[in-house]
Order: structure tokens, then sequence, then C-alpha cells
């Protein structure tokens, strides 16, 4: 059996689902790379060097300091790489200062180790066309996330709930448009609106919103209930690259209210509602719209057939294969 290295700096949840992709079909080992200090640093590259060497292939999500270093050593040891793009690692966005392309060495360090990787994966068509116009890879190919429907699935009568999700802070309220969101809430007093993730602490929760529930962090098994339960899920984001949460609630037949931005379309297709990036009306609009819909089986039927998990897994396995084979 092939063996797989895969090197991590987080462990978020469709990087699990990745993980257990890969232990299905090959031997499969994994890295924490952290970066904190040029000591910790030199240990891990030693560290990675007898790992790197004892395997086929090594598999980085995200293209950070921690792909570059396993890009470089896989070719120094004539071994396989793949680096799965997230996103925000292929785009820079001064207006809400965000995206890795921010710092020149990121710029330098990204575009090296997309060129040099034998394959990179996107996570949609969006970030592919991003990859593009910045660095022209040897071998480029779009795999969608994938949603397990028999997990995320509808579970009783739907609520005149809305909800979202994103971590509540100074920096990423923009990213999200969880401000638009609070603003809707606000107009629309007597529905229920949930906000699903962890609360920065130093962040002052908006008054006056007493139909607004904050959850802070969730695990999934308790997230899940919320999407079955809501009616209408909002990703009111300047920029996502794909949309996972979204997609998650879209196979529990949550009705979407989106913005035309990313890759939020290509999830979404003609299931939602789309409305400009911080168009608080025009949200508060086409909440009324999705709460009077009956989008909702529409959504579930768009994910069962363009975004399984099994699709997936089916994609990285036959790239992985054509490389090793």
């Amino acid at each position: 059996m092939k063996k797989i290295l895969l090197i991590y700096t987080y462990m978020s949840p469709f990087i699990k689902k990745d993980l257990e992709i890969l232990k299905e079909n090959f031997d499969v080992k994994t890295f924490h790379y952290e970066t904190k200090g040029a000591i910790l640093r030199i240990r891990q590259l030693i560290k990675l060097f007898f790992k790197i060497l004892k395997t086929d292939l090594v598999y980085h999500w995200f293209c950070y300091e921690h792909a570059l270093i396993g890009t470089i050593v896989s070719k120094c040891l004539h071994k396989k790489s793949i680096i799965v793009v997230g996103g925000s690692e292929v785009t820079y966005m001064p207006e809400i200062d965000y995206g890795l392309l921010k710092n020149k060495f990121a710029v330098r360090m990204v575009r090296f180790s997309l060129k040099h990787a034998d394959k990179v994966i996107a996570v949609s068509n969006f970030t592919k066309k991003e990859i593009l116009r910045f660095v022209k890879p040897k071998d480029l190919k779009a795999i969608y996330n994938g949603i397990d429907p028999d997990v995320f699935k509808p579970a009783g009568k739907k609520e005149n709930i809305v909800v979202t999700a994103g971590l509540l802070s100074e920096d990423r309220i923009k990213l999200k448009g969880l401000d638009t969101f609070i603003e809707s809430a606000k107009r629309l007093p007597n529905i229920g609106f949930v906000i699903i993730g962890p609360v920065d602490p130093n962040y002052p929760k908006p008054d006056k919103t007493p139909n607004i529930k904050f959850t802070g962090y969730l695990p999934q098994t308790k997230v899940l209930p919320y999407y079955q339960r809501a009616k209408v899920y909002c990703q009111l984001s300047y920029y996502e690259s794909f949309g996972m949460a979204l997609a998650e609630a879209m196979a529990c037949e949550c009705i979407p209210v989106i913005t035309k931005k990313g890759g939020l379309p290509e999830v979404v297709g003609d299931t939602g509602f789309y409305v400009s990036y911080g168009d608080t009306n025009a949200t508060v609009n086409a909440i009324r719209n999705a709460l009077k819909s009956d989008k909702g089986k529409k959504a579930r039927e768009r994910i069962k057939k363009m975004f399984l998990l099994e699709k997936r897994n089916r994609g990285l396995v036959n790239e992985i294969n054509d490389l090793l084979c």
C-alpha cells in the first residue's frame, strides 16, 4: 500500500474528512507543523526529512510555510507532492485587509510552492481561476469539498429561523458580512437569528438585539440541529472560496441567501436568493422572500448532485493514483 504523509497546521473539519478518505485507501501518517521560533522549525525540518524519506507522497492542506518546506524536501528526495489550496493563500483584498498575498515574502513563497508541487488541487473553479491568475502549476485540478447527505439531512419541521456561521471578531466581521446579518436582524425583530461560532471576548455584542442568539463555539454534532431547524441560511461574505457551512446547511434544506462573491454562486446555483455585499435593505427583502419560499428541497438536491463526499473521495484517490502509478 502506498504511503502518504499529510502535513497540516490546524486540523479543521474538512482536513479531517480528507484524512479519513486517504486512510481508507492508503497508508497515511500525519505531521502537525508549527511556526513557533527558529529552533522548533529546525527540529521540524529534521523530522520532516526522515518522515518524507519513508513516504511516497506528501499531501499539504493550504499553501502556507509547511507547504513550502514539504515541497522543497519532497523535491530533494524525489517524492511526489500535492497542495490543496483553500483560497486565502492566493488572494489579497486590501479593502477588507484579507488574504495571504498582502505579504511580499508570502507572494514568493506561495508562487514557488504552487509552481513546484507535482499537483495542485483547488476547492472550487473560482479558486482554480484565482490560482491561474497568480501562477501556472504543473497540474491543476478543481475538486469540490464534499458533504455527507446522510449526516447533513433535514429532520422535523422547519421554523422561521435564520442562521449563519462565522467567528465574530473585529477582523472577521467584514469578511463574513456579519455586520449586515446583525443589521438585518434588527429590522426583522419577529424572526429568530442565530450566529454559530466563537465570539472574540474583546468584540462587544450588539445591543438591543434580543432576537439574535450567539451560540459560541459548537462541535459539529451540535451545529447540525440548528441547520435542521432553520429555514434560511445566510452567507453574506465578501470572500468565500467555497462555503462549507453553506453547503452543509443546504443539505439540511436551508434556503440560501448569499452574496455573488467568490465560489458561493457555484455552490448555490438557482436554489437561493442573491444580494449585493453590504446591502442591508436587499438582504432583509431576500430573507423575507426566502422564508416564504419552498426552495429547501431543491437546495438539498443540488448538494446531493454536485457536492457529495463520495465524489471528493473518488477525485482525490484518482489524482493520487495518477501521480503514483
